[in-house]
Parts: structure tokens; sequence; C-alpha cells
């Protein structure tokens, strides 16, 4: 605040101005979005020309651009700050909307609407119903001008604090005409100017006598014109509008306002957050003493496996006059700060004793009304505790921004106590929504790449506030919709962490509070509509609370299709009406087999009772139930419409769902036993790599390396080129990001953090489960963005990789006993140095074989920057193509899930011999395929797989997926559980089962024990024996009789993919133990390679090819060098040969790998490229004489191509020829045969 005293000069400018029409510009200008910056100033001169403008001279823009340019270096110049918010936002009752203006008072549209929504829930209680009254009539006002205008809700424009202003006076006349209300529009509002009387101003010359902030303009809005009124100031509306309604609900209701604040948070907000309230642990606080209008109130929160939150809400008393009406200080100073620093450390306190955490948080929220509550800074509680106070606006805002969790405020607030402690200075305005704002803008961090902040200052204003504001807005899109009962309920959307924002075209809103009630309430809105939908039983166990849930979401969807494809068969008339679904629990055995409906007399409403047994009909591969489903909803719809007898329900549902992949509830018989723990509700969230930390772990590189490894580095910026110093560097850089995941892991229980990480790669399990039944209703439900399944599978498969690694480390690293427990910052931390570390190491691999150029440099923040992308770049269309061929094949295969046996006995004996079996196997071959495995892992393939179906079952019936005994327990369970399932193993072949498949804890990770090889551990490698891929059952100590780890998803994975890499042929040999496996592998080789010629032959004959295969070339007369054609496929008219080479390939997933495939295929030098390329041309030159071997005629045109099982790196290397022509077999099958049936 500052003073209002005018300067002389400006004094002497007004005096000779007429007033009224200044006053009238000056209210125009208020409502031009572009000077929302510069309020306080427009403001300042407004209370200014109340008192001193007595002028008759008219205004013109010379007057405006004068008193402007001598305010320039006046205090409210000076303390205009960036929009913090839009120019016009809207608050909702349940009679209509109303748009308002919020000017520079932050959270002004937050603040009403919770005291609106306190006045809706108090109904009769309010103490003052006609003060009520009066503030509904200046929110009409507002609206009103906010119609007059045509500015919508939302509007926004850039506007630049302390700038010259030069306003166009013309226009902000006319718009300050639009402030003013004749007797008779006043009437036509529905307004009584008796209703306006408490908030006319009476000017006076006292009104300069009080401080910006604090002067009657705040409470008076309104002036008293002609015989209506003029509103000097819309922002002032709202602030009079808010004052006033604290005075007419009164002292009773503020408990009110706390617990519809604080349900909002609890029943929605937090648990976005990932932070959950912990029954029961609430804190008993006694009065602090240091203020009679002051409250306390302490909720406990955990929001992370080792931290514990406090939420602290500090509840101003109402007051009781107009002389203490909001925005009043509310207290503050010293003597506040000291009491609430001693009322933290004791809530700290409590809950590290009890619970044993020393890291969190402790929210300090005043939930005043209005504003005015300063706090000072508290101090932090501990190195891992840190304290933050905001308003309740503040934090409501914080947990609705898209991506908020608590636990990265708990790093940011890390982040910026270590970048203090390193002499970074960060000043920035004291609100954690600031902080956040910048944090988010520079990728969750404090030091962007191209920044130094080391030892220097981070000082900014609020600029970044408004557009987070406005994507918060944007995310939710919060409105009020009609309901069948005549009134407007408030609905919104609901951002989530998924791949998938919200889409910004949706008709789909949920009432967010009624679903944190208990009850499924959403609504279509559309031309017809809205059509609101809500389920109207409870669930009966975890799978029909899912099953309900997922039913809601898919009529929403459907209704959604409906209203877009009406096709003339509706009315013109909008008509709310609620649908409540009502699915008969599947306990009840006698009920209708077919959907019933009963209807509200008044048309508003029908329930519709569907069968017990609809979860059966859905598992069916297509969407007919979905059709039924749907068919009954639109019936109940038209009937309650009265258009009934010109339109088919069914039909019409049919032409909605007219595609039957459009499948949006996957109902199966499956198997898998993890089904069963996905139900539950403590299982481990889905976590990609954070993008926070990944920022973070190559920062400060360039000290870390000069520190450890005494190197001798250039500036930033500067490039490095030299092949053995770029070696030098990456080596080294992969040195320091083990020793890094090696420091923290050893301060981590080694139980505890393997359970953790364990957990999260269930999730990406259960991530990967549901992309692959969802596959074929993604890729319709988002035909516009065709690359979402790629981006969610390349991301889990990111974090997938990154966290086995994880787990692999910390059985080695981590302490047995001792150690800390460990929280997902911790995993989070050391997944981002391994995710780096494997990134160093593939590049120089990638720099050292020549796919890229071995070029680097370092970035102000110290860290690496490969050339052009280093081997992510290269590598990233190849892997694409990979994920999306995966895609494909999920969406080919989700038939499959319908295919499956129920009983576990049938699931053993229907699996046992085929389950790890390719399809490509002939008979002949499975004999030495078993003989094979049980030579080198001295099981047969059908106790491998009654094992881990037995591992498996033991999990789900502990509902764990994540599973911790000893070994004796777990052999006795397994021989046990075999044994029910009829398949009974021995103690002896469960201890042999251990040994192939267990994962020994050892004393150093980066150390490989006796019979292994470097290549077995790190992970810059595929096929590492010494993996979680092969090895799923950790063994967590040397004891005699160890505890044993294992993931019910994992272990089922693990063990396929071990047998499977035998049985493609694709382990190296020398990985190898038995002289039998290492013939299996190369009589395999050598059977693949036909078996996929024949293949690609087939593939020719389906399209109407005829086919030639394996030709040699020296029946033509050709040189033995040149080989043999392995297929030379002929058109159906004889015009056009194809020429193939086929390759078999498995993948080559590093750039070490993929160097190692490529050195074959040049297209030089004589490799295996380069012969195909020869043939290809001998056989076009001599077409004649092989036509004449072959009995054909000549053709009129020879193509090339070579083909690979699976993309291969092969077509997209830039120096292999183009006339190779890469393709896929899938891609062959699209281009010269028959595809398989998938729409």
């Amino acid at each position: 605040m500052f003073s209002l005293q005018p300067p002389v000069d400006i004094a002497r400018r007004l005096a000779s101005i007429d007033g009224e029409s200044l006053r009238l510009i000056l209210a125009g200008i208020l409502l031009e979005p572009a000077y929302l910056a510069n309020h306080a100033r427009i403001l300042t001169l407004l209370h200014w020309t109340l008192v001193l403008a007595n002028g008759r001279r008219p205004p013109v823009k010379n007057d405006l651009t004068g008193l402007f340019a001598a305010m320039l270096h006046h205090p409210a110049a000076l303390s205009e700050d960036p929009p913090e918010d839009a120019f016009v936002d809207i608050v909702w009752t349940p009679q209509s909307g109303f748009r308002i203006f919020p000017g520079i008072y932050t959270g002004a549209g937050f603040h009403l609407q919770r005291l609106l929504d306190t006045a809706q829930q108090a109904e009769d209680n309010v103490a003052d119903a006609t003060g009520l009254r009066d503030v509904m009539a200046l929110l009409r006002l507002s609206e009103t001008i906010a119609s007059r205008c045509g500015l919508a809700a939302g509007a926004f424009e850039e506007s630049q604090p302390r700038a010259s202003l030069r306003p166009n006076s013309r226009h902000a006349l006319k718009l300050g005409a639009l402030t003013c209300f004749r007797a008779e529009e006043l009437n036509a509002l529905g307004i009584e100017r008796e209703q306006l009387n408490r908030f006319v101003l009476q000017p006076t010359p006292d009104l300069l006598e009080k401080p910006f902030g604090a002067t009657d303009l705040e409470h008076f809005p309104l002036l008293e014109w002609e015989d209506g009124v003029q509103v000097l100031s819309p922002p002032s509306l709202i602030v009079a509008a808010i004052a006033h309604m604290v005075l007419a609900l009164g002292p009773s209701l503020a408990e009110s306002l706390y617990l519809r604040d604080l349900a909002r948070w609890l029943g929605v907000d937090l648990s976005r957050a990932h932070a959950k309230p912990l029954p029961g642990r609430d804190i008993a606080i006694d009065d602090p003493g240091w203020s009679e209008s002051i409250e306390d109130r302490a909720l406990a929160l955990k929001f992370d496996h080792d931290k514990h939150a406090h939420l602290l809400v500090l509840e101003a008393k109402w007051p009781r006059s107009r002389d203490n009406a909001v925005p009043p200080p509310l207290g503050g100073g010293s003597r506040l700060a000291s009491a609430l620093a001693q009322l933290v450390r004791k809530l700290h306190d409590e809950v590290e004793e009890s619970e044993g955490a020393d890291a969190g948080l402790t929210l300090v929220v005043h939930n005043s009304p209005g504003w005015g509550l300063q706090i000072g800074d508290l101090p932090n509680v501990g190195p891992k505790w840190f304290v933050v106070t905001m308003s309740a606006y503040s934090f409501s805002m914080l947990l609705r921004s898209p991506g908020f969790e608590l636990l990265k405020l708990w790093k940011m607030l890390a982040e910026i106590q270590e970048l203090r402690h390193r002499g970074t200075i960060i000043r920035l305005w004291p609100d954690p929504l600031v902080y956040w704002s910048v944090w988010e803008y520079f990728g969750f961090t404090f030091t962007p790449a191209l920044a130094d902040m080391r030892g220097t200052a981070l000082m900014g204003d609020t600029t970044l506030l408004a557009p987070l504001i406005r994507r918060v807005r944007d995310a939710w899109c919060t409105h009020g919709v009609p309901t069948p009962w005549g009134e407007l309920s408030v609905v919104e959307r609901y951002p989530d962490d998924d791949d998938t924002m919200p889409d910004p075209q949706s008709p789909i809103y949920n009432d967010h509070m009624a679903i944190a009630a208990g009850t499924l309430v959403g609504v279509v809105e559309n031309e017809h509509g809205p059509w609101w939908v809500s389920v109207g039983r409870p669930p009966a166990d975890m799978e029909d609370r899912q099953f309900l849930f997922l039913l809601w979401q898919a009529v929403l969807e459907w209704l959604a299709r409906a209203a877009m494809e009406v096709g003339g068969r509706l009315s013109a008339t909008a008509r709310p009406l609620l649908v409540t679904l009502l699915p008969i629990p599947i306990t009840i055995t006698d009920g209708p087999d077919t959907a019933q409906f009963f209807y509200r007399p008044d048309g508003s409403e029908v329930r519709i009772a569907l069968p017990a047994n609809l979860m059966e009909r859905m598992v069916r591969v297509d969407n007919a139930a979905e059709v039924q489903v749907l068919a009954w909803i639109l019936e109940g719809i038209l009937t309650l419409r009265g258009e009934t007898a010109n339109v088919d329900a069914l039909t019409w549902a049919r032409e909605i769902l007219a595609n039957p992949d459009l499948k949006m509830i996957h109902i199966t018989r499956d198997i898998d036993q993890a089904f069963a723990i996905d139900l539950t509700a403590d299982k481990t969230r889905y976590r990609p790599l954070q993008e926070t930390d990944l920022a973070n772990a190559g920062r400060w590189m360039d000290e870390r390396l000069i520190a450890r490894h005494d190197l001798t580095l250039v500036p930033p910026m500067t490039p490095i080129g030299d092949a053995g110093q770029v070696n030098t560097i990456l080596n080294a850089a992969v040195d320091v990001h083990w020793e890094a995941c090696r420091d923290r892991l050893s301060s981590l229980d080694r139980r505890e953090t393997l359970r953790l990480v364990l957990g999260l790669i269930e999730a990406a399990h259960r991530h990967r489960v549901d992309d692959e039944r969802g596959a074929r209703a993604r890729r319709v439900a988002y035909s516009d963005d065709p690359q979402l399944g790629v981006r969610r599978a390349n991301q889990r498969d990111h974090a997938f990789r990154t966290y086995r690694v994880v787990a692999e480390m910390a059985l080695c690293a981590c302490p047995m006993t001792g150690g800390s427990p460990p929280g997902l910052s911790d995993i989070d931390a050391i997944a981002a140095q391994v995710a780096a570390l494997v990134r160093m190491a593939e590049f120089s691999d990638a720099a050292q074989r020549k796919l890229i150029k071995g070029e680097l440099t370092f970035l102000p923040n110290g860290s690496i920057l490969p050339y052009d992308g280093g081997a992510e770049a290269f590598m990233s269309r190849y892997l694409q193509a990979c994920l999306e061929e995966s895609v494909t094949i999920n969406e080919e295969r989700y038939s499959d899930l319908f295919g499956t046996p129920q009983d576990d006995t049938e699931w053993v004996a229907h699996h046992q011999d085929d389950l790890l079996s390719s399809a490509t196997n002939k008979e002949g071959d499975y004999g030495t395929f078993e003989h094979a495995v049980r030579e080198e892992i001295g099981l047969t393939i059908s106790t491998i797989v009654t094992i881990s179906f037995a591992l498996q079952n033991i999990a789900a019936k502990r509902f764990s997926e994540v599973t911790c005994v000893r070994r004796s327990e777990l052999t006795a369970a397994t021989v046990a559980m075999t044994g029910h399932l009829g398949k009974p193993v021995t103690s002896d072949e469960f201890a042999r089962f251990l040994a192939a498949f267990g994962l020994f804890t050892r004393p150093a990770w980066d150390t490989p024990p006796e019979g292994f090889a470097p290549s077995d551990i790190f992970p810059w490698f595929f096929e590492r024996r010494l993996s979680l891929m092969t090895r799923p059952l950790l063994v967590l100590s040397e004891e005699d009789d160890p505890e044993i780890m294992f993931g019910v998803r994992q272990i089922r994975m693990g063990t396929e993919y071990a047998v499977l890499l035998l049985e493609m042929g694709i382990w190296d040999k020398a990985k190898l133990g038995s002289a039998a496996a290492k013939a299996y592998i190369d009589a395999e080789v050598a059977r693949r390679g036909r078996a996929f010629e024949s293949k690609v032959a087939a593939i020719f004959a389906e399209g109407g090819w005829t086919p030639h295969e394996s030709i040699p070339m020296t029946r033509f007369g050709a040189s033995k060098k040149l080989g043999e054609i392995d297929v030379l496929a002929v058109s159906a008219d004889g015009t056009v040969w194809v020429v193939v080479e086929c390759k078999w390939f498995g993948a080559a997933r590093t750039p070490r790998e993929v160097a190692a495939w490529m050195q074959d295929f040049h297209g030089r030098d004589g490799d295996k490229l380069h012969k195909h390329l020869q043939r290809c041309d001998w056989i076009e030159v001599n077409s004649a004489m092989v036509a004449q071997q072959l009995r054909l005629k000549p053709p009129l045109k020879i193509l090339r191509r070579l083909v690979t099982t699976r993309p291969a790196p092969l077509a997209y290397a830039n120096e292999v020829p183009a006339q190779a022509n890469v393709r896929t077999e899938r891609q062959l099958q699209a281009e010269f045969g028959k595809l398989p049936a998938v729409r």
C-alpha cells in the first residue's frame, strides 16, 4: 500500500478537467484488457479524479497521456506487476453464472466463489439475507457490463507494467458509458435501486486520507448517475461483493467455509497430488495463544513412502462490522511467526517420533476469505523437512495445476535449499505458486541447461503466474450446467498424469464433489441436452467398483458420440435429463435378462436396471454387448424426450458403435493372476521417469569430473571433438553417475528399496497390460493422435528398463541392515542417474563405432550435450518403428485375450508345452529344444511353467504385487501349490529353478562374479545373464535361509524371456554352459533363416504371386560368389519380378548391437547387402537367361526388396544405398500379400 496524497502538478492538472467525463474514461480504460497490469495507476488516478477534478473542460488524449506520464515514478507505477489472472473470470450460483473483473485482486473469483458456495449451503442460516440479495445485484451489474463489452470469461491480453500509457480517450469514453445504468435498465435487470444504496460512494476529501487498497472505493464502487448509478471501477464491484458477503453471512459460517475447502482438497485435489490423509493421525493442538482471531487445525498426510506432511489451516474470524471487513490486515508480525514456528516444530517432532519420518512438508495455509494475512518466512525444521506458507487460493491453484504433486513441491523446495547452500540467491515473490510457475517453466528445475546458476542470483516477478493460472483454468474448464431439477451444477474436467490430456473439444464433464461423496455423476453437454449420467448403487466389491466406473465412463463417451451423430433424429429442444444406471449385482441370480426402465413422473429422469449378467455378456471380442447397452440408454432418453415413434434406438446405437474395435470395456477370462491384485486399492502407481530428476541428473558434471577424475575441461559451449578426450570424458561421466547411484543406495534399506522398485516395475507391467488390452480401441478413439500408443510405450519402456537396473544395483549396494527407508524421491533420483549413465555409455559406443559424430560440449549448467543429439537421435527413428510394430501386434492379438481357459489346472495343461515355444517351431524340433532346456537349466519346460505359475498364484493369494518370504517358506509354498495344480514339483526342482532364475546379491554391482563378464552386468548391453529380465527372483542375502523377493508379473515375464532367448537362438553361445544348448543354437539359427524364407514366399503366394525359393545363382551360370536368391516372386501376369533377400532379425536395442549388425549391411566390400545388390544387378542384365532357366517369360519390371522379420536399423541408416529397399515382414505383406483382418 502507498499514500494517495496527490503530487502538486497532478492536482493542478486535474483542477480544470470535468470530473464526470474523466471518471467515465478511466472506467473505460479499466475495461480494456491491455491495461490490466496498470490498474494501480488507473485506480490511483480515479481516486484523485473523484476529489480533485471539479472543472468543466472535457478531457482530451493529451490530458491522459500527460497525467500518466507524470505518474511514471509514482509509487502506483512502481507497484505494478504483470497480470496474475485472466481479465474476466466467472462465478456460479445455482441460478446463474456471473462474469466478474478480478483486476489486480489476486484470487478474487476464487474467494467470491467460496463465499457463494457457503451461502448456498447455509440457506436460511445467513445472518443478513437482505445484504446477500444486494450483493447479487452487484454481480448482475458486473455480468451486464461484461456482456455489453462482449468479454467472455477467461479473456486475457498481454499488458506491460510500468509502461507509458497512451489510451484512446474516445474509445475509453465509449466503454465507460457502458458502466452507467439508468433506472429503467436496472428494472430490466431485476435490480431495485434500493438494493444498491449500500454500495454508493459519497465523495469526500477524506477519500485520499487512507492508503491505496483501503479506501471507501473498495466498499462503495458505485456513484449516483442521473436516476441510476455508474460503476466507478468494475474490479471494485468484486472487492465490495466479498466484503459485504462476509458481513452478510456472519461469523457463524466461518466453519462452513473451512469445511467446504477441506472437502474439496481431501475429496479431489490432494488425491491428484498423490497425498492421502492418515486416519486418526490428526494432531490435537492446544491454543497457541497468538491471537483470538485465528483458529488452528492440522491434518496429517502422507505423500511418499518416507515423507509426511501437515496441512495447517489458519482460519481468520470474520469481521462483525464494515470498518473491519476484508481485506483487512488479519494479523502477522514476529509474535505470530514465533508461535507458528513452535507449533510447526511440535508437529514435526510428533510425526518423527511416531513414524520415524524426518522428511516432509508443513503447509501453513491462511484460509481468510479475503487478503491481508502476512506471515514471515518460517524456518525449516530439518534438512529434509520444509515449511511453506500460502493463501488458500495459492494452495488450491497449486493442487489443480496439471502435473502437480506434493512430492514435486518437496523436490522444488529441496532444490532451492541446495542452491542456496551453493551460494545461489533466489528472489521471487514469496508465494509457492510463483516459485512453482518459474520452476515449471524452466523444466522443473531452477538450473536450466543454458544458465549457469552457480554463485549467481535468480530474480523475477510474477510474469509466469498468469500463464500457469490459464493452464489450470483450461485443464479443468469449470462451469455451470443446467440440471433436470432447474438449477445449475458446477462441473469440471479431470486432468490426470496420463499421456492424454483432456480433449478441449470434449463435451464430457464430472461433478467431482459428488464423486468424492461416493456417487458417480457426469454430464454430456450438447445442443439437445445436457444429458446427465449417474450410477445409482454402491459397489459390492473391488471388481464391481471397477466395472461400475468403467461402465459410467463408457456411457458418457457413447452419449458424447451420440450427440455428435444425431443425424436429424432429435428435435431442436434442449432439455436437461438424467440417466441413472442400476446394474443388478451379479449375486442376484433371478433378475431380468433385459433392461427395465423406471421414469420419474415429471420426465426428468430414467432409472435403467441392467441385467446381472451384463459383465458376462461383455466377454467377447467385439462390442455387441456395448451396442445393446447403448440402445437401452438411448431408448430411455428418447422416451423422456417423447421421440420414440420415429427413431429406432438399436439402429442408432449400431451406427454410433459401428466399428467393433470401439470397445471401451475389456472383460476377459484371463488367467493372469495379477489381475486380482490389480483390483486392490494399495497397488503401486505407474510412475514414468521424472522430468525434474532427469533435468538435474547431469548438471554440474564439469565440477564432478574435475573433482573426482582430475580432468582439464574447456569453457562451456566449446566443442570437444578429439576422439580420445571425448572417450575419456564419457567414461568418467559413466563412473560419476554410478558413484552417485552407489552413494545414495548405500544409505537405503535393501529390503524396502527393492520392494519399492519392484512395485514400480509391476506398475509398468500393469500399464503395459492395459495398453495391450486397449490398443484397438485407443487407435479408434484417438484417431487424430496416431502416435499416442507409441509415446506411451516409449515412456513406459524407458522407465521399465531403468527401474530394472536400479533393482539390480540395490540388490548389491544397499545395506541389509541399518539403512533408511526409501522414498520415491530416492528412486526418482537414482533412476535419473541410471538413465544418464546409460545415455553416456551409449553415446560413447555410438561414437566409437562411427554411428554418430563423436563430439560434445559442456552446457552452462555443467551438463554434457552430445553433438546432434547423440545416440538417441541416431536410434530414435528405428526404435520408434519397433514400438509402432509392437502396438500393431497388440491390436492384431486382441482377440487372443478372449480364448484363455478359466481353470488353473486346465491352464497348466494347455500351456506347459506351448507357452514358451514359438509358432514357427516345427514338431520335429521341439524335442531338441526340450532337451536343450533340460540340459542347460536342469528342468523340463513343463516344470518351469508350473513353478512360475505357482509363484504367481502364491502372490495372488497374498494380494501382493511384490512378495518377500524366506527361501524355506517359499519352497514349501511352491511344492504345495504345484501339487494343488496337479503338477507337483520337489524341493530339489525348486532349488534348480532358483539357481537358474535367481539373481543373488554380491559384494559389488559393478564387479562380475566368477564365470560372468561385464557384459552380463552393465545396462548398455542386452541379454545380460545377471539381469532382472532373465533372473526375476531376487535373493537378498547370503544367509542359509535368505529372503527371496519377486514381482507377480515379472516372474512370468522373466522366466518366459530367459527360455525364449534360447528357443529363438538369440543367446550368445559363449553364455551357455551345455553342449546341447549350444548345438540347438546352431541348428535354430539355420532353421529360422529357412523358415523365414518360406514365410516370405507364403506372403507372396497369398497375394497371388508365384514364389521361387532358394535358387543358387550358379543355376543361371553366374559366379558362385553371388550365392543364392532367397525368394524370387513372379506376378500373376508374369510381367513383374521381385528379388528378395530375407534376413531374420531379432533386435538391436543399443548402439553396440546396431553397429555389430550393420557391419554386414553397408552395401560395399562384398558384405551381405553388397552381394544382394550384385545379384539384383546381374539378374536385371541377364533377365532373359533367368527367365529361360525358370521357364518364365522375360519381365517388364524387376523390383528389389530386403525383408526383415521386424524393423531393422538398416532401413534408417543414411549411408545404406537407396536401392536396398528395406521392408519388414508386415510391410511386405501390405505391399504384396494380404494383411490380417484388423480394421
